[in-house]
């Protein structure tokens, strides 16, 4: 369901989560900006959220561990809200 201001309800099982943000281009994704969209394509060919995940070993190589876990976390839809 399309609610106002672009928001969209998506509900708490893993598939439900799995199908709205694999097909959503990185950009998307909180915490990737140009230059980290940049460099994932650029290296990778990543585009998609689905590709993010597709790719996880080759980002677990190339990233430090912070970065390869924030990554990591975004392609499965885990959100740390406790920050």
């Amino acid at each position: 369901v399309n609610k106002p201001n672009g928001q969209h309800f998506v509900g708490p099982a893993e598939q439900e989560i799995q199908n709205f943000i694999q097909p959503l281009p990185i950009r998307k994704v909180n915490g990737i900006g140009r230059v980290m969209e940049k460099i994932l394509y650029g290296v990778c060919g990543i585009e998609t959220v689905k590709d993010l995940f597709l790719h996880r070993a080759v980002i677990q190589f190339l990233f430090k561990s912070k970065s390869a876990n924030f990554l990591l976390r975004a392609s499965i839809g885990y959100s740390d809200c406790n920050k």
